[in-house]
């Protein structure tokens, strides 16, 4: 059975169908986490590749001066790694979920499950 069917074998588990959350092993997680970085870790595990900062600034901030938005990139990014230092590869330049947590999103796994019919 995978991760994804049953969070009881998972250690972290993203489910973006209803309200996004974070479980651990099948419990829901309490997270201090604002709605931009939900919003970031949803992009990021449904595009299925590493984005670049830009984008996500672009994304999160499309309306701010890029000074402002990569500073408030650079403090989401912070805070996510603080409450979840396992879930993001963050690079200078990107920013990708850790491959061991790709298929523990059931978005991913419902794509999965549509593309094999």
């Amino acid at each position: 059975m995978s991760c994804v069917e049953t969070d009881t074998q998972c250690s972290i588990a993203l489910r973006l169908f209803g309200y996004p959350k974070l479980y651990q092993k099948g419990t829901p997680l309490h997270t201090t986490l604002p709605k931009k970085a939900m919003a970031l870790l949803a992009y990021v595990a449904v595009t299925d590749e590493p984005i670049g900062r830009e984008t996500a600034e672009t994304l999160l901030w499309p309306d701010a001066p890029a000074k402002t938005a990569k500073s408030s990139l650079r403090n989401l990014l912070s805070k996510l790694r603080k409450e979840h230092p396992d879930l993001l590869t963050i690079t200078t330049r990107t920013i990708a979920l850790q491959p061991a947590f790709m298929h523990q999103i059931d978005v991913v796994a419902f794509q999965h499950g549509i593309a094999a019919i």
